[in-house]
């Protein structure tokens, strides 16, 4: 591997630390207190990305490190189409999951569109903006392990109480006094970037989760739709010919914080039209500070991935991008004690698949 693309590689690993972080910020205590409904949330965290867009204006003039070598490096400002349409994918990925949880459950709908998006991010990169891989089947092999380590990421808590139910009854078979072992039910912080699940707090096997076949399968189509838009989110800077790199950003930050507008005007509206008694919470403070934070970092994300995208490509940079489900659940294990027990074995496990994944699929280019 190439020295450049080792600096690419380490920049799209920093960029999934802070996707699997930015959600992180809506678990604080006086944030998940104020009790403010998630489209209001995602509309101060959309806030948040476009400030952080308009801020990595600041290193326009180094736009050239930001595209391909062949590329004329645009340094004016402007507003992209192609960015107003990347800000409205981010969008659209923050409602789906919103959709999705109640009806499938925290963990099967994050299994479902990390793996969705994984794939989705490969088949962009291979068949629509002919990249090559040069070693195909390390790079297959790859692809499977960070699907296999974003579904145990997903599922550890529940394969953990499996586990720990077979323990139980291998040692009552064998007439033995099990250990205690204890396992959290509550939910996994593993919300993720560009899938975006901040300030939902949605507990595992609630009555919701469980409205018939017709929710479920409700639930999993959401679920994929997210893949499909998360996965999505940076296509628009491969077909973007002019505004490139950090020129791209100020027309993700408007279609992001336009169209972030938009859902919570639907939101105020049919709240109005269905008569709720109850007001609706913004909560300037602490919340808007909180979102904007949150924002930022998920732009700070979004401008490494801009970095490594063009030197590994999309196939290759988007799905190691994905990683943001273990960084996530890093909060969950050290920082909120959300999973604890053989869940964290589980957990690592998994997260030890996820990280041979990413590394084979480098290594692949």
């Amino acid at each position: 591997m190439a020295g450049g693309n080792v600096a690419a590689f380490a920049v799209i690993i920093l960029a999934a630390l802070l996707n699997g972080s930015f959600a992180a910020v809506s678990k604080i205590p006086i944030v998940r207190r104020a009790n403010v409904h998630p489209i209001v949330f995602n509309f101060y965290v959309s806030i948040g990305v476009l400030l952080g867009s308009y801020l990595s204006l600041i290193g326009l003039h180094d736009n050239k490190d930001f595209v391909d070598s062949d590329s004329d490096a645009s340094t004016a400002f402007a507003i992209s189409v192609y960015g107003v349409l990347g800000g409205c994918l981010l969008e659209l990925a923050l409602v789906f999951s919103f959709l999705a949880i109640p009806l499938v459950g925290l963990s099967l709908a994050q299994g479902v569109w990390g793996g969705t998006a994984i794939l989705v991010s490969f088949v962009w990169g291979l068949t629509v903006f002919d990249e090559t891989i040069k070693i195909i089947p390390l790079a297959a092999v790859g692809l499977l392990l960070l699907i296999v380590g974003v579904l145990g990421i997903a599922f550890c808590v529940p394969i953990g109480k499996l586990v720990v139910w077979r323990r139980k009854r291998k040692a009552a078979a064998a007439g033995e006094q099990p250990a205690e072992q204890h396992i959290t039910d509550r939910t996994a912080l593993l919300g993720g970037g560009a899938n975006g699940d901040a300030a939902i707090d949605v507990k595992e096997g609630a009555p919701s989760a469980g409205k018939g076949f017709f929710g479920r399968a409700l639930g999993f189509i959401f679920a994929i739709a997210v893949g499909l838009t998360g996965g999505s989110v940076l296509v628009p800077t491969k077909i973007e010919e002019k505004y490139e790199g950090i020129a791209f950003l100020p027309g993700f930050g408007v279609g992001a914080v336009a169209l972030g507008a938009v859902l919570l005007l639907l939101y105020v509206g049919y709240r109005r039209m269905t008569a709720r008694e109850e007001p609706i919470v913004f909560a300037p403070w602490p919340v808007l500070p909180a979102g904007l934070v949150s924002g930022l970092l998920w732009s700070g994300s979004n401008l490494g991935a801009l970095y490594a995208i063009p030197k590994l490509g999309y196939s290759v940079a988007y799905p190691i991008y994905q990683c943001a489900i273990f960084f996530a659940g890093l909060w969950g294990i050290f920082v909120f004690k959300e999973i604890s027990g053989v869940a964290v074995q589980t957990f690592f496990l998994a997260g030890a698949i996820l990280i041979g994944g990413a590394a084979c699929l480098a290594a692949s280019e």
